[in-house]
């Protein structure tokens, strides 16, 4: 764990002395009883964050550690989450702190239940981790023996927490749920119950609830309204070619070419912001001219998806990463900054005779091996990883720079 996630004494000092103020001598925390299994003491409670980095223990501090959970953290993870809970007034936290309560032999904590065994609370001597805590002396690392005053072992939730606690959000509560003297070894399978069998939401469905939250910035937001758009236009060459959902389509539905997360981040980044104006209207209908150039450039590369890439994944990074060049160089030729279908396609058909390299270690130097821009999946499909459409990309930027000067219809000055 990256030793800046780590609490020092002072800030220790400064939680407890924040608990006293709110709660007193002891904190009183209620719980309620989860009924699992037998000999399985479990419960719930509201948990905040402040006074869950005072009393829990993450395990562990570091890799070096090998007792415990094995668990990492992930900087750009936290740092996310401390941006949404610092900066977005509709944030909330509804996962659930799962942690384990140690009694035995930390006689500063102790489990007060009622009489129907279902209700009760966990009271925390704040005095005595107080006491604890100004005695401990940190070591070469500014850490200090957690063992001694903490309470018990936080299991999950160690980003939310982290992020929220950055983001200086130490009154906001979760849930939580509380094991009471569960073994390590148990503690290890609790966490890979919480995480081993979580599948992450899809591109699409996670895009589809933002959307639905009204959660998408401007530029996100239009670049999604578009690759929706042309998805549901009956003249458009992508008609239901964008998967918008997830699960299996319908069996009349065509196959689909590109998932609409993919395609909007790519509208966002290499097109949207290079047509000039601000009418949706008119960038659709300039994205729409664009793609269809492509089609009738690569007839036969569009239409046969088994044998080629054009229309994969792979095949529409690289169409929207050779927008600007194109556009530039179009837009030049034909003195407009909304070049129609024809205009691409005569900047284009110069693809139709390029060479290009497809061995990485060639550095794009001819050396007999370059191949034409045929888009054979069988040639092109190695070219698939992010340093591969990269590699390809370069190239063809190159030489369409290279070359334009007879694509604009001038002659150049070294001629």
């Amino acid at each position: 764990m990256n030793s800046s996630y780590m609490r020092t004494k002072e800030e220790y000092l400064e939680l407890v002395k924040q608990a006293r103020a709110d709660n007193g001598t002891e904190l009183k925390l209620p719980v309620v009883r989860l009924h699992q299994r037998e000999k399985l003491d479990m419960f719930t409670a509201p948990l905040r964050q402040d006074i869950c980095q005072l009393l829990f223990q993450r395990l562990p501090r570091d890799y070096n550690n090998q007792d415990g959970i094995q668990r990492a953290y992930k900087a750009t993870k936290i740092a996310d989450i401390k941006e949404a809970a610092k900066n977005d007034p509709l944030y909330t936290a509804p996962g659930s702190i799962v942690v384990s309560v140690r009694t035995k032999d930390r006689p500063w904590v102790r489990l007060s239940l009622d009489t129907n065994d279902r209700t009760g609370v966990l009271i925390v001597d704040l005095k005595e981790v107080q006491k604890k805590l100004s005695e401990l002396d940190p070591d070469d690392q500014g850490a200090l023996d957690e063992e001694s005053f903490k309470i018990g072992y936080m299991i999950d939730a160690h980003h939310r927490t982290e992020g929220h606690y950055l983001a200086g959000k130490l009154d906001l509560e979760m849930g939580s749920t509380i094991y009471m003297n569960l073994p390590k070894k148990e503690m290890a399978r609790v966490f890979s119950l919480v995480n081993d069998k979580q599948d992450k939401p899809s591109p699409t469905h996670t895009l589809a609830m933002r959307q639905m939250a009204g959660m998408l910035e401007k530029e996100e937001k239009l670049a999604v309204e578009i690759g929706q758009a042309i998805n549901q236009d009956e003249n458009s060459i992508l008609y239901r070619r964008v998967k918008t959902v997830d699960g299996r389509l319908p069996k009349d539905h065509p196959k689909t070419y590109v998932n609409l997360k993919t395609l909007a981040d790519l509208l966002q980044r290499f097109v949207i912001r290079e047509i000039p104006g601000s009418e949706t209207s008119t960038k659709q209908a300039l994205i729409e001219h664009y793609f269809r150039a492509w089609e009738t450039t690569f007839p036969k590369q569009w239409q046969d998806d088994t044998k080629h890439v054009l229309v994969k994944a792979m095949g529409f990074t690289i169409m929207c990463r050779l927008f600007p060049k194109l556009f530039e160089i179009t837009s030049v030729k034909h003195h407009s900054q909304a070049p129609t279908q024809s205009q691409f396609e005569g900047v284009m058909k110069i693809m139709r005779t390029l060479k290009i390299e497809t061995d990485h270690e060639s550095n794009g130097k001819d050396d007999g091996k370059s191949v034409p821009l045929s888009w054979r999946s069988e040639v092109f499909g190695s070219l698939s990883s992010g340093k591969g459409i990269n590699f390809l990309v370069n190239q063809i930027q190159k030489q369409l720079t290279d070359r334009r000067m007879e694509l604009i219809g001038r002659r150049s000055r070294r001629a």
